[in-house]
């Protein structure tokens, strides 16, 4: 199924949900791509956004007002739609735990979004990393965003222990919230690459399995500060996230230095386009962020957006010099940048070849050299 045929599907299932709610004033919780969609289909009277991020906070969005979690609880007379994908279980445990019921006072607004969405990437997933041997293998998955969908991946290809972590904390329930789509995700895994798994095992069996092998670490970290010994880890995976890292250079020389020789650094499917085009009423497109100056650019990475504007020829470059040989590098092409757009650009940006800048959503998977 395509990216365009499951938005249809999420965007209908959207309707259905948030009509209950048509009229009433309401707050969207997640100020990304899904709220923003929210704000220009629904209709509804918004009165702002909720995020978890401290760099949205306080920020205006789409021109409206983003609180804090923490405020829901002085306006609890009105309705919240949960606009997250990512680890709603526990926003809507945290709803409920302040008096709010579900369906009364707040409703999930894309509750299948992520396993859809993920059902149709497993193989891109599979055809990166499948081919590596994780049997036994300690990792760290960098920015997890409290979904524990690639963690399963993960452990089930063989993985021993898979460390997840992430800039912000996130619910001390989210491994029991998310067993019930993990066992959704598990039969899909099991359905679909049947050779990967033991064919003795009962589907309650390799959950519970995968679930040991997950473990959360508990206060929240940086990609450039991972608090792990020298050499202790086999691997660290991201995927959708070394675009935000506020330092990639540093986080690499981190990788370097908690990564064993031999062990893997996987940069997976990383955002390398303008993510204000992601609401297609913007009038930006992929590219559009080079055309602001750094100086300008990051009064918006510390509010509202937070992107460090690397190209993947800069992952791979950096990557391999903190002592990665690169074993693996794709990218999707995307050839409808102009030479007029490129002419816009910064100065900085338009030193890269043409080949370079249409490389979106690359694939980086560095070894560590033998020290």
């Amino acid at each position: 199924m395509s990216r365009e045929e499951i938005t249809a599907i999420l965007a209908d299932q959207a309707r259905e949900i948030v009509s209950r709610f048509k009229g009433c004033p309401v707050y969207i919780w997640g100020s990304g791509q899904h709220g923003k969609w929210l704000v220009e289909h629904i209709g509804e009277k918004i009165l702002g956004f909720i995020d978890s991020n401290p760099l949205k906070q306080g920020a205006s969005i789409s021109s409206y007002q983003v609180i804090a979690p923490e405020d829901v609880c002085r306006y609890k007379e009105n309705k919240v739609i949960i606009s997250v994908t990512s680890d709603y279980e526990s926003i809507a445990s945290y709803l409920s735990s302040i008096g709010m019921k579900e369906g009364l006072n707040y409703v999930v607004a894309f509750p299948l979004a992520k396993l859809q969405y993920l059902f149709s990437k497993t193989d891109s997933y599979i055809q990166r990393v499948g081919k590596y041997d994780f049997t036994g293998k300690t990792l760290l998955e960098v920015g997890y965003g409290g979904q524990l969908y690639l963690a399963s991946l993960f452990a089930f290809l063989g993985a021993e222990k898979v460390y997840v972590s992430d800039i912000v904390e996130h619910s001390a329930d989210v491994k029991k919230n998310a067993e019930p789509k993990l066992k959704q995700y598990i039969k899909y895994l099991v359905d679909s690459y049947p050779n990967r798994c033991d064919s003795d095992y009962t589907l309650q069996h390799l959950l519970d399995k995968i679930q040991n092998s997950i473990e959360i670490v508990s206060e929240p970290c940086v990609a450039e500060e991972l608090p792990f010994d020298d050499s202790e880890l086999d691997g660290i995976y991201s995927s959708g996230v070394m675009e935000h890292v506020n330092d990639p250079d540093k986080a690499f020389e981190e990788f370097g230095r908690v990564i064993k020789p031999g062990g893997l650094a996987m940069c997976l499917d990383i955002g390398v386009n303008d993510h204000r085009a992601n609401d297609p009423t913007s009038g930006y497109n992929v590219w559009s962020y080079f055309e602001i100056p750094d100086t300008v650019w990051n009064t918006y990475t510390n509010n509202a957006y937070h992107q460090n504007r690397w190209l993947g020829v800069d992952f791979k470059r950096e990557l391999a010099a903190k002592g990665f040989e690169i074993v693996h590098y794709d990218a999707d092409k995307d050839y409808s940048l102009s030479k007029e757009q490129i002419e816009r650009f910064d100065s900085r940006f338009r030193v890269y070849d043409y080949d370079d800048l249409i490389d979106v959503y690359p694939w980086v998977i560095g070894r560590r050299e033998n020290l």
